[in-house]
């Protein structure tokens, strides 16, 4: 009896050493992720080098070499068929000269013609896929560009365009919560839809309310656009008896159109070359794992490489998504120096072609390295660099995999944690981790809360300078822990957690 407790109290012993060590290894990692470390990341992706990372381009696939050198530089190990850590796709991509010029020839009361030239980019963006042309043109306001016989509403009623420059706002105006409603809605959504239609009704010119970039914005050769600020939209309404605000609101209210023709002229230029055969890719990587049987499933770490590019001035895509890249680098990095390999295989992915669409990520639901039904979860950073508290979406819908994330942000970084169920999975997909959701993966997002710098979403102005690196610095380490202790957890039974 005597040398029976002494070998259980021996392997208890060695259990709590083997224990303590594993913390030690872990807590070294931990340590070994830093601010300057991701800054530096994030910088070289923003550099004039890799110009915005458009998809398609060549200084695209630059980027995707330096984050593949760096992978086997640290032994992540490729994993594609071709033993290269690309995994390639077609995406079509425009180069611009410059981010050309627009003007408005405002027409006063007396008559006399007034030119005034907007500001790039306080007063407009390049249209990142325009065609090539000058424009001098009369504008109608045409509110969402939207021709829905099955709604009874068509905004082009009425109005004639053809020949003129057309004022299109983004999205739809329903914003309910009917299902089946947003469903009809959502068929006229897309901005091929709303370009394909303008050009239908003899449109030249496309001005998209809102200064926001949008490489996914389809190229047309019969189509120059530009985005434009609304406080432009609400100057040009001067002389026309309307208000903009009011226009605009009493479409979303009545789901009646409310188009208007505006009295005044539009100029835009834009030279631009198109190619419709980009080369782009996923960029993937892999620990495997060193359990006999568990490696055969795996947590995928993901983000998007790509941005907006540089049509005619470079968009560095700092915070969107340069952040997230240099956090999963961090991450990996750490992971890769463990000693002791997690028992499950971890996977990173790069995804290229996600501002054309979710090109990438759509492209590896298709071609998955590991069996969906063996891929634990997907975490997806995008945008997580500016701010101070962790958001994880749809985690909880899976508690046994939600306590991991949970407990490592209280044990050692002690951020504010949101968390929800998120079912708006529905409908047309924003980011990679949505896309990969609605795919039927258990698909999380990693976002950032309470923003402590201004907000530059699809624009000049995401710069180096918007990023707050602590938050970076922590979300990398969240991540190393947490899906290290996922990739351990033995008790997890993958074929028993919910749908």
């Amino acid at each position: 009896m005597r040398k029976f407790l002494i070998i259980v109290i021996w392997i208890s012993s060695v259990s709590v050493a083997l224990a303590q060590s594993r913390d030690e290894k872990l807590l070294k990692g931990f340590h070994n992720i830093g601010s300057e470390q991701v800054k530096e990341y994030a910088k070289k992706l923003c550099g004039e080098e890799f110009k915005g990372r458009l998809s398609g381009t060549p200084e695209y696939m630059d980027a995707a070499h330096w984050v593949a050198d760096n992978f086997c530089k640290w032994g992540i190990k490729p994993i594609l068929s071709d033993s290269s850590y690309f995994q390639m796709f077609n995406c079509g991509y425009t180069i611009r000269e410059s981010v050309g010029k627009l003007s408005v020839l405002i027409t006063d009361n007396k008559g006399n013609i007034v030119e005034k030239n907007l500001s790039f980019p306080n007063d407009f963006l390049p249209g990142s896929n325009s065609g090539s042309g000058l424009i001098d043109a009369n504008i109608v306001y045409v509110g969402y560009g939207i021709s829905a016989p099955d709604l009874k509403f068509d905004e082009y009623k009425n109005v004639d365009v053809k020949g003129k420059v057309v004022i299109i706002e983004s999205g739809v105006p329903y914003s309910g919560n009917d299902e089946s409603k947003i469903e009809g809605w959502n068929k006229y959504i897309s901005a091929k839809y709303k370009v394909d239609n303008a050009i239908s009704h003899g449109a030249v010119a496309i001005l998209h309310v809102g200064l926001v970039a949008k490489p996914g914005y389809p190229y047309n050769e019969d189509i120059v656009y530009a985005h434009i600020g609304d406080h432009i939209v609400s100057e040009l309404f001067f002389g026309t008896n309307k208000n903009y605000n009011y226009q605009k609101s009493l479409i979303k209210k009545s789901l009646r159109p409310a188009s208007v023709e505006i009295q005044h002229r539009f100029k835009i230029s834009a030279k631009t070359t198109h190619f419709t055969n980009g080369e782009v890719c996923n960029v993937i990587g892999v620990i495997e794992g060193s359990d006999s049987t568990l490696k055969n499933e795996v947590i995928i770490l993901g983000a998007h490489l790509d941005g907006q590019g540089n049509p005619g001035a470079l968009f560095s895509g700092a915070l969107d998504n340069a952040s997230g890249v240099a956090n999963l680098m961090a991450t990996a990095k750490a992971l890769s120096s463990m000693e002791e390999k997690p028992k499950r295989s971890i996977l990173f992915i790069l995804y290229g072609g996600e501002e054309e669409g979710l090109l990438g990520s759509g492209h590896y639901a298709d071609n998955p390295i590991f069996p969906q039904e063996k891929t634990l979860c997907v975490v997806n950073m995008d945008m997580v660099g500016n701010g101070s508290g962790f958001v994880l979406t749809r985690v909880d819908e899976y508690p046994l995999l939600k306590k991991h994330f949970v407990e490592s942000n209280n044990n050692y970084l002690h951020r504010t944690l949101r968390t929800n169920s998120d079912k708006r999975g529905k409908g047309n997909p924003r980011t990679d981790g949505h896309l990969l959701y609605n795919k039927g993966y258990r698909a999380f997002g990693l976002w950032i809360s309470d923003r402590e710098k201004p907000l530059y979403y699809h624009h000049p102005y995401d710069t180096m300078e918007t990023l707050t690196p602590e938050i970076m610095e922590d979300v990398a380490k969240w991540m190393f822990i947490s899906t290290y202790n996922i990739a351990n957890d033995s008790s997890i039974d993958i074929s028993k957690l919910a749908k």
